[in-house]
């Protein structure tokens, strides 16, 4: 029998809601000044953010520049001409006053750059043709003088492959070609940890969905640790996110909804959780990665919520606490596909389209959800056990009770992945000073999915929270 322990101590946030913030346009592409920045963060670099856009520019192949992050001094430090690269994807990595990106195309089948922070020395240290890959899309990722980057198509079997690269432009090596049925077409970076290589590939694998893969630095020791299959999310796009030793993602695809979820996995490949799934009005189709603060995870989505043009979201590592911070729309900015780039309480980003001439925008949100939805009690826990999970419909809650909510009257709310309140039962009042008692929730009339229970005070105080799972 398999049981969930949720412990929740000292902050405890609200649960699935929408968030507040200030959003603001900092600046909009306009073509001349770059259009449609594609799959890439902002790079941030004191008070200085750096970006790029797949088009735009003199010749409309792209532009790499610059922008404070109060949305002044924005700078065009390069237009891309075919010939020195074009159509730039991904984010640019920084190493002391230098820029390193790639572009999908020129040179001829795409190239790895770098150009000073203030636009000056251009220089494009590789054709990725020599190390037999094509058409890169994403972002490179630095481990002492060594890049590594991923290509989407090329390789010997024509799926894409991984390779390295001095940052001075020397030692280009192939690591490992993708052959379809261990991966193919990568897009995001590789995430670097211990002298191992994590990533994903946005399809092949034995369901032809997409996999997650470890590799060696050294291109030893490639490793499936797992395949996409639809229910379990399908078509990545973006790059795993690291803290300790787990690693977090999402799919633009598949999941319960089939619009794509959030995932955890172990570096070893273990533990495999499908921690939230977008359902067209929380969300759709992320094109991106995720951003990590502590224990919150921040990311967009490309299309879906409020205007259908995607939005800002937030939610913990263990898959609580969805909070829909902001919806884009036509006028401000939409469709992004991109990550967060987080300071403080202030997250930034781009967004693919939209704006006031339409061709995407570098924008700001000042997160203050954690400020209006954040209740404060002492070090005391409410101990709650969850089992079994999944089950048919019927769970069982063994809970313990703190002395700081002693005497408190409390009810457990049912919510659907819609937000939509199917249940609300009230639990044994007052609870006493150390009580620990189990109560019985039935929810065997609601159809198989996910469901996420609030314990809540008679003041609206959220006690617990957590996720069950009906299969039947």
């Amino acid at each position: 029998m398999k049981k969930l322990r949720l412990l929740v101590c000292g902050i405890l946030f609200l649960g699935i809601g929408v968030g507040k913030g200030q959003y603001t346009v900092l600046h909009n592409f306009n073509d001349t000044n770059g259009a449609t920045p594609m799959y890439g963060p902002l790079l941030l670099s004191g008070n200085v953010l750096y970006g790029m856009t797949w088009l735009g520019g003199a010749t409309n192949v792209g532009v790499v520049f610059s922008i404070h992050i109060d949305g002044s001094g924005f700078k065009d430090l390069l237009e891309f001409n075919n010939i020195d690269g074009r159509l730039p994807t991904g984010a640019l990595i920084i190493s002391g006053k230098k820029l390193f990106g790639m572009t999908a195309g020129g040179g001829p089948n795409g190239n790895v750059f770098t150009i000073d922070t203030n636009g000056g020395n251009y220089k494009n240290i590789l054709n990725v043709s020599v190390a037999r890959g094509f058409d890169p899309f994403g972002t490179l990722a630095l481990s002492g003088n060594k890049l590594f980057g991923m290509t989407s198509i090329g390789g010997l079997y024509n799926d894409g492959n991984i390779f390295a690269v001095d940052t001075d432009g020397s030692a280009a090596k192939d690591l490992f070609d993708f052959n379809n049925s261990d991966g193919g077409g990568p897009h995001g970076a590789v995430t670097i940890y211990k002298n191992k290589l994590y990533g994903m590939a946005g399809s092949g694998g034995a369901k032809n969905k997409g996999v997650i893969f470890s590799l060696d630095s050294n291109g030893n020791n490639y490793k499936v640790l797992l395949n996409f299959n639809d229910t379990n999310g399908a078509s990545p796009a973006g790059s795993l996110t690291l803290s300790g030793k787990k690693l977090y993602g999402m799919t633009k695809g598949g999941g319960v909804n089939a619009w794509g979820l959030i995932f955890s996995i172990d570096t070893n490949g273990l533990n495999y959780h499908d921690l939230f799934d977008f359902n067209l009005t929380n969300g759709a189709g992320p094109y991106g990665s995720l951003t990590i603060t502590d224990s919150m995870l921040f990311g967009m989505s490309w299309y879906g919520a409020g205007h259908g043009s995607g939005n800002i979201f937030s939610i913990d590592t263990n898959g609580n606490y969805f909070s829909d911070l902001y919806d884009f729309n036509s006028a401000t900015g939409w469709q992004p596909t991109g990550d967060i780039t987080k300071l403080g309480n202030v997250l930034y980003g781009m967004t693919n389209t939209g704006g006031t001439y339409g061709k995407g925008v570098v924008f700001r949100f000042k997160d203050t959800s954690m400020t209006t939805s954040i209740h404060q009690l002492s070090s005391s826990c409410m101990r709650i056990y969850v089992y079994p999970n999944p089950s048919s419909g019927i769970f069982t809650l063994s809970l313990s009770n703190p002395s700081d909510i002693a005497g408190v009257q409390t009810r457990v709310e049912v919510y659907n992945v819609l937000g939509e309140k199917v249940q609300t039962s009230s639990l044994p009042s007052p609870l006493g000073e150390g009580a620990s008692f189990t109560y019985t929730l039935n929810i065997s009339s609601e159809p198989n999915g996910v469901y996420f229970y609030k314990v809540v005070a008679a003041d609206g105080t959220i006690l617990n929270t957590g996720k069950m799972v009906v299969e039947k």
